[in-house]
């Protein structure tokens, strides 16, 4: 699997989005919420032998990071994920964010885990959506946070941004 297939890939999990609480309202978790980054999703043509440029790689069992670039700063998120094409449960084991140093290098000084209903897993119907707990960690505008998502061992693709031009 290459770096570019593991970019398109990460929109599989998300339609994510950030959203971010206020600084001056942090502690305060039933306050409104802004979004500060999105994706836009697209379904991938299910073909019983696709063309190259329809082959979405296989995920299952893996980790999936997407390098995100908030547009706004604070100190407390929360992820919302959408599995609006899938006609299977999205399933993701384990979630965390981290600011990205490169690469697949993250800074674990600025690193968190993601939870779901107090849960480190979470399980998306076909055609639902979820929000994460709101999750403490610094966040700062335009700098890059890795989005790491250990994916359900039966998982497959089944949307993506398909045209993403940055490679991780």
């Amino acid at each position: 699997m290459t770096l570019r297939s593991l970019t398109a890939c990460g929109a599989l999990l998300v339609s994510q989005l950030f959203a971010i609480a206020p600084a001056a309202h942090a502690a305060d978790v039933s306050q409104h919420w802004t979004a500060a980054w999105a994706t836009a999703l697209q379904p991938i043509p299910q073909l019983p032998s696709p063309p190259p440029l329809y082959q979405a790689p296989e995920v299952g069992g893996r980790t999936v990071r997407q390098i995100v670039y908030p547009t706004l700063s604070g100190q407390l998120v929360r992820i919302h994920l959408s599995n609006a094409y899938g006609r299977a449960p999205l399933v993701i084991e384990h979630m965390r964010i981290a600011r990205s140093v490169g690469g697949a290098s993250v800074d674990p000084r600025v690193e968190a885990e993601v939870r779901f209903g107090g849960k480190a897993a979470v399980t998306v119907p076909p055609g639902g959506e979820v929000d994460s707990d709101p999750v403490a960690i610094e966040l700062t505008a335009d700098a890059p946070y890795a989005l790491s998502s250990t994916m359900g061992p039966e998982q497959k693709m089944v949307a993506w941004h398909r045209v993403s031009s940055q490679t991780n």
